[in-house]
């Protein structure tokens, strides 16, 4: 049953409109009442209490299909178990479980009570002359194939009479948007006339199922839930690729933004050489050489990214750890730190270890990894942090050993990441806005961390974010488990000064 939007504010002529339906639709129901219609239902057997329960489930679970402009709720499975009512037991019976299904529904759903009242009263009326017409034209019961007109007779005045209930409200509400061609109530009809159709031909099924017994009456769930079904499993797919073709968008817009900049620079970089490298100072050649070289590499940085990103997602999941000599993953805390200080300069980066208490001055890390990946995901963790944190606040690196694993951690002092956000901080193309006003705006494609932890994961280990200290910044801890240490590491470290303090 199509259920007309409630106005924010109802002129006086849709407001009598309304007033009108709902009274005449409720005296109906009472006429039928008073004339037992009600009393007949005491009598009615099981059947008919299944097909009252089957209408009420359809009108409280409505089936949703998409629509054009998003998800539609369908309203002809109630209809079909309507006339089912009316095919079997009479207009009467019809009307009086169609309406009291109606009210209850919307007390469900918490419409209000104008709703309430007008949709009770245009399905009384719509069902009403329906039966009316179906009796007239020699419908009676029981059903038999000879009475299929009189049903599509009945069937389509119950879909224009349903139908033009909701045109007029809509003509008559002031706020509803203007009615194109498409919103006439022959093309509303058209619009409903194939769902109906298959829809609609439960209801003399359902009666014959009837009247052959009610044990075959559970096989009127089939349809219902085979429509259903159907229906989430186009909205879900349809959701799906919305949500795709957004993320395309994002990636293009994302992409294109971040590559122009680089390029931009470049490109006017060269230009000016080409065409006022003579007239400028040796100083100022080196200085936009300078800067061309710095663009340059970062756009090359953002397409090895991109490469990285795209290679780690064909592979479909984690690859086995390598099972080469062990790796010192301290030192490799080491060198990243390093490799960071000469990117930074202007940036204070500390490194501590904190080892067990039994762990000597030569004491290492030693994990099965591989080194490059580790020194990629520490490279990516850092220039994270140098995003967010404020020009004058240390980065700090950590490596220490945590029962039977490595942790190398890169905290910052920046806004952090909020809870909520934290696993969707690690998804491709993702970049989050400031945590609070003032924070201070980030660039780049958004796959550091995704890569850095899809990295983590092909080298048997884990890339898990938390708070900073004193609940302040935002902590990247890769864990790597601890392998036995090989001797030439060991030796390795044991000739090299203590970093335990950088």
């Amino acid at each position: 049953m199509v259920r007309p939007s409630r106005p924010a504010a109802r002129p006086s002529a849709l407001r009598l409109y309304y007033a009108v339906v709902s009274m005449a639709g409720l005296a109906l129901f009472g006429v039928l009442a008073a004339r037992g219609g009600i009393a007949g239902l005491r009598h009615a057997p099981v059947a008919f209490w299944l097909f009252a329960v089957c209408l009420l489930v359809s009108e409280l679970i409505p089936i949703v299909v998409p629509g054009s402009q998003g998800p539609v709720e369908g309203f002809v499975m109630s209809d079909a178990f309507a006339f089912a009512l009316l095919l079997g037991w009479g207009t009467a019976a019809a009307v009086l479980v169609g309406v009291a299904v109606s009210v209850a529904a919307d007390r469900v759903h918490r419409r209000p009570l104008g709703a309430l009242a007008f949709n009770a009263g245009q399905y009384g009326i719509a069902l009403a002359a329906a039966g009316g017409l179906y009796a007239l034209a020699d419908g009676h019961r029981p059903f038999h194939a000879g009475q299929f007109p009189a049903f599509v007779a009945a069937a389509l005045v119950f879909i224009v009479l349903n139908e033009a209930f909701v045109r007029v409200a809509l003509a008559l509400d002031e706020h509803a948007p203007p009615h194109p061609r498409s919103w006439s109530l022959l093309e509303g009809v058209r619009a409903q006339a194939l769902p109906a159709a298959m829809l609609f031909g439960v209801a003399p099924v359902a009666v014959l199922l009837a009247e052959r017994g009610a044990a075959l009456l559970p096989l009127l769930v089939l349809p219902p839930v085979a429509v259903y079904l159907a229906s989430r499993g186009t909205l879900q797919a349809e959701t799906r690729l919305r949500e795709s073709e957004r993320l395309k968008d994002d990636l293009l817009a994302t992409v294109s933004h971040e590559l122009r900049t680089p390029l931009a620079s470049i490109s006017a970089l060269l230009n000016t050489l080409r065409q006022h490298g003579g007239r400028l100072e040796p100083a100022q050649r080196e200085e936009f050489l300078g800067i061309a070289v710095t663009q340059s590499e970062q756009l090359r940085h953002m397409i090895e990214q991109m490469l990285l990103a795209a290679r780690l997602r064909h592979d479909g999941g984690p690859a086995a750890p390598p099972t080469g000599p062990p790796v010192d993953a301290a030192a490799l805390a080491l060198r990243a730190t390093q490799m960071a200080r000469l990117a930074h300069p202007d940036r204070p980066i500390d490194l501590e270890l904190e080892l067990t208490a039994d762990a000597g001055p030569g004491a290492v890390l030693p994990v099965r990894a591989d080194q490059e990946a580790v020194l990629r995901i520490l490279g990516n963790l850092l220039d994270n942090a140098v995003k967010y944190s404020p020009p004058r606040l240390p980065i700090r690196v950590e490596a220490q050993r945590e029962r039977e694993a490595a942790v190398l951690a890169v905290e910052d002092r920046g806004p952090g990441i909020r809870p909520a956000d934290r696993e969707r901080a690690f998804e491709r193309f993702t970049q989050l806005g400031p945590a609070h006003p003032g924070a201070p705006q980030t660039s780049g494609l958004g796959l550091g961390l995704h890569i850095a932890r899809q990295l983590a994961r092909a080298n048997g280990g884990e890339l898990v974010l938390a708070d900073g200290a004193g609940g302040r910044g935002a902590r990247f801890e890769l864990r790597l488990p601890l392998a036995e240490p090989d001797s030439a590491i060991q030796r390795e470290a044991a000739a090299a000064p203590d970093p335990r303090r950088r």
